[in-house]
This record gives structure tokens, sequence and C-alpha cells, in this order.
């Protein structure tokens, strides 16, 4: 089996943002073994990724993409009934923890957008009713 590498910072912008500077230093060093393979996904930001040719190439690395969407819809309705009782019975019991950075009354939406771009951010940005 060929060694993995997930990287969803190489799907990102490549502008000056955090996300796209992240992006230029995965695809700059290409952490993946010789003849591994890199899974590109969380494409939220963009859809652009940049990586150099030559490390795929003389490396023997393969790109793939993943999409948690498209495994789920291979599943039955059956089996993602259970999948999506078992998250409610873990967030229930405080199992699953998503931190909270700032909410934002459903009024200041700007607001909530503004933040939600500032670099250095460490948790999701809430809009509350």
């Amino acid at each position: 089996m060929r060694p993995t590498t997930a990287a969803s910072a190489a799907a990102a912008p490549s502008s000056g943002s955090p996300s796209a500077r992240a992006a230029g230093v995965v695809a700059r060093s290409l952490a993946v073994a010789e003849g591994g393979t890199l899974v590109v996904y969380g494409l939220l930001a963009s859809d652009s990724v940049v990586l150099p040719a030559a490390q795929l190439v003389f490396r023997d690395v393969t790109v793939t993409g993943f999409s948690r969407l498209r495994g789920l819809k291979g599943l039955s309705p059956e089996r993602r009934t259970t999948i999506a009782a078992e998250l409610a019975a873990l967030a229930s019991d405080c199992v699953l923890d998503a931190e909270v950075e700032a909410r934002y009354p459903l009024d200041q939406v700007r607001a909530a957008l503004a933040h939600h771009g500032r670099a250095g951010r460490r948790g999701k940005i809430l809009l509350v009713s």
C-alpha cells in the first residue's frame, strides 16, 4: 500500500490570505513519501490547488480528491440515518466539540462575515437568532 497524506491546505486560494500561504508551504515542501498519494479535500475557500509538477512526476506522487458528500451519497439511506443518529448522540453527550469564537445576531451578518475573514481565527463564527 502506498503512503497517503491528506492536505486540505493545498486546496486554498493562491492569494496573500493565511490559507493561501499555508497552501504555498504545502506545495513547496510536498511532505508526501516517494510513491505516495496526496489526498486533497476541504475546498471551502477555493478550487485552486497549486502543486510543484517536478515533485509529483519525479517522486511518483499520485494526487486524488476526497469528497465527504460523494461518500455519503454512496451509502444506503439506512446507513446515513445510523450515522446521523450516532453523531447526534455524540453531540448530545458533549463528546464532539467545535470551538465557537463568536456569535452574531442575524442583523449583524456583515460583521460576522468580516470576522470570519480575519487571520488567526480559531473557532466557528455563528449567526444566531
